[in-house]
């Protein structure tokens, strides 16, 4: 059986600012050693809010897309929550995406 690798990532999350937040999260991950899963804090690109509205993002939207690129580049899952917007509704959605870009989600 082989052994499972998780790295838990938790920098104090820059309070609605996900630009900057991603850019903190990738310096941290292109330091990780081989892992199977990473796993980011709840609201990692923003911090929790009381403005949805103001830092609601798509599925196709930077934070999902930099998920993608980050597992891939890392070829490992990578795991968080962040405020998505779909059918007109505003969630804190926990995505999990694999290496190939498949993910799995949970509103």
């Amino acid at each position: 059986m082989q052994n499972l690798i998780i790295s838990v990532i938790q920098p104090n999350i820059i309070w609605e600012n996900p630009r900057v937040n991603l850019d903190k999260y990738s310096e941290m991950i292109s330091k990780l050693d081989s892992t199977d899963v990473i796993i980011l804090p709840e609201m990692f690109s923003t911090g929790f809010s009381m403005q949805p509205e103001k830092l609601k993002e798509k599925m196709d939207g930077e934070s999902v897309l930099w998920m993608k690129k980050m597992a891939n580049e890392k070829n490992s899952v990578l795991t968080g929550t962040l405020i998505i917007e779909e059918e007109n509704k505003v969630v804190n959605r926990c995505l999990w995406v694999f290496p190939d870009g498949k993910i799995e989600k949970y509103d």
